[in-house]
């Protein structure tokens, strides 16, 4: 259940964006969005609005009346279809099913210690050790953040730092300050109150976050959310590469503007 956006903004939000393709969070840099937007791509375009509805409807009900079980809430996601189809195994209404291996969902960082270990094998290498899906699309990186698997080139930590510096800088004229190695804040005063942004890199050796990032209003009771919980996926961004960089920090302020419309 969504408790930091306005329950109506957001039922509207979702409308709009199923009916123009999920633009948002498609553009996401993240595995976990990826996975949601090939399972959404299945779907017929009344399908992905209906999604769309059958999310909110969840969520009022969530709201309305709280499951007090897991097997309540079960049943709950029962009666909508599209949402059991998705969410079924994660929830445990059908026992999970082996996949192949889809390289769109792979993170950027694991994807190129891959393929630096099959060499000059490539992709072809990879399929024969690891059980790689024999679908056109799920041997190609997704579209939306590279062009193929040359541009599986994990951004540098220190210009991603600085790529963020600068768009907050930029956009909202904020200031980063240091919590610690990995986790960084930036302040800003927005008409909805004071915006922080709270930034988190992945440690070195870590092989799958390279950012994850959460925003509140302070001293509003808007705690922490990122934009991908308006289709309940994490805000853990793993497919950062030195090609699609730039332009994803600039969709991540474009984000933030977008969860301040969503208050």
């Amino acid at each position: 259940m969504n408790v930091f956006f306005d329950a109506a903004k957001l039922r509207q939000h979702r409308q709009e964006q199923a009916a123009h393709g999920f633009p948002l969070l498609r553009a996401c840099p993240n595995t976990s969005a990826i996975a949601r937007i090939t399972f959404l791509d299945t779907l017929a375009p009344a399908e992905r609005e209906d999604f769309a509805k059958q999310l909110s409807c969840l969520e009022d009900e969530q709201a309305s009346r709280p499951p007090p079980t897991h097997a309540d809430f079960q049943e709950m996601v029962r009666a909508f279809p599209l949402l059991a189809r998705l969410f079924g195994a994660s929830i445990g209404l059908h026992p999970p099913q082996a996949t192949a291996l889809d390289i769109r969902q792979v993170p950027v960082k694991v994807m190129a210690k891959l393929l630096a270990e099959a060499g000059a094998g490539g992709l072809e290498a990879l399929g024969k050790t690891l059980m790689l899906s024999d679908e056109p699309e799920a041997r190609r990186p997704s579209p939306a953040h590279a062009a193929s698997l040359d541009e599986a080139v994990p951004v540098a930590p220190a210009r991603l730092r600085k790529l963020i510096d600068r768009m907050m800088s930029d956009r909202f004229g904020a200031t980063g300050q240091a919590i610690d190695k990995q986790h960084t804040v930036y302040d800003a005063l927005v008409p909805a109150g004071q915006l922080r942004l709270h930034a988190t890199f992945s440690p070195p050796g870590r092989m799958t976050k390279q950012l994850q990032y959460h925003i509140e209003i302070r001293g509003t009771g808007h705690g922490l959310a990122a934009y991908e919980t308006v289709w309940r996926t994490p805000g853990v961004w793993d497919y950062l590469t030195e090609s699609n960089a730039d332009r994803s920090i600039v969709h991540l302020g474009t984000l933030i503007g977008v969860c301040l419309t969503l208050l």
